[in-house]
C-alpha cells in the first residue's frame, strides 16, 4: 500500500547513469605532489597496460565534463570494499587532468613564455606538447586530492598508499565508478557572466574550465 502511495505521488524517477571503469591502482612515479598535503594521484586500470576505457580521456574537448566526478573505494585484499571499523572508505573527487604533472608542466611554460613576451622579452625556444590535449582515450584518470588525516579517511588511507609504495610494501586497489554528477552546465552556446565561489581544493571543480579557457586564449587549442 505504501509503494502504491508513493508511485501516485511521484515526479520522476532517477536513472543511473553512471559506469562502473573496474580496478585501479595509483601509478606511483607520476604523482604530482602540489603541496605537502595535496597531491594529484594518477589511477591505471589494473587491466592490460594497452587498453583503454571508453568515455576516460587526459583532456577532454566536450565542455559538459567540466566539473564531473568520480567515486572512489578502496577494496580490502578480498576484493570487497575496505572498512574502517563498520565505516566504509570511499568518496567523491573531482576529476583534475590540468593538474597531472606533464599537462600541469606544459601549462606553467605557456603562461611563463606569454607573459615574458608580453613584457618585451627575447622570447625562447618553446613549443608547447600539444599531445596534453590528445582526446584518445585512456586507461587512466587524475584526481588531485588533500589529506586531512582523518582515521577513517579516503585521502589518509590514498598517502599511506604512498608511503606503503616507498617501503616496497603492497599497494592498494581502487574501485571507481563515473563520471558522475552535472559539471558545470556550460555549452559552446553558453552566453552570459558566470560567478564560481570556492575555497580551498573546491576550486578543482573548475580547474579544468580555466585551464582550457587558458588553452584556448593562447591559441593553443586544437
Amino acid at each position: 500500500m505504501a509503494r502504491k502511495i508513493v508511485n501516485r505521488h511521484a515526479i520522476g524517477a532517477m536513472i543511473r547513469t553512471d559506469t562502473a571503469m573496474g580496478r585501479f591502482k595509483i601509478c606511483h612515479p607520476e604523482i604530482h605532489e602540489v603541496n605537502a598535503f595535496t597531491k594529484c594521484f594518477p589511477f591505471k586500470s589494473i587491466l592490460d597496460k594497452g587498453s583503454r576505457l571508453p568515455g576516460v580521456q587526459n583532456f577532454y574537448d566536450d565542455l559538459a565534463i567540466m566539473g564531473k566526478h568520480y567515486h572512489i573505494g578502496a577494496l580490502d585484499e578480498k576484493m570487497n570494499h575496505y572498512r574502517e571499523g563498520w565505516r566504509v572508505v570511499r568518496r567523491h573527487y573531482t576529476i583534475s587532468n590540468a593538474m597531472r604533472k606533464v599537462f600541469y608542466d606544459e601549462l606553467i611554460k605557456a603562461i611563463a613564455n606569454f607573459s615574458g613576451a608580453l613584457e618585451g622579452k627575447e622570447a625562447e625556444d618553446y613549443e608547447f606538447n600539444a599531445e596534453v590535449l590528445s582526446i584518445k582515450e585512456s586507461n587512466q584518470m587524475n584526481i588531485t586530492v588533500k589529506n586531512y588525516n582523518l582515521p577513517c579517511g579516503m585521502s589518509r588511507r590514498l598517502f599511506m598508499d604512498v608511503d606503503n609504495n616507498i617501503a616496497k610494501l603492497p599497494t592498494e586497489t581502487y574501485k571507481m565508478v563515473g563520471p558522475l554528477g552535472k559539471g558545470l552546465g556550460i555549452t559552446p552556446h553558453t552566453t552570459g557572466c558566470h560567478f564560481a565561489y570556492s575555497a580551498g581544493t573546491g576550486i578543482l571543480v573548475f580547474i579544468d574550465l580555466v585551464a582550457r579557457m587558458l588553452i584556448q586564449e593562447l591559441g593553443l587549442l586544437p
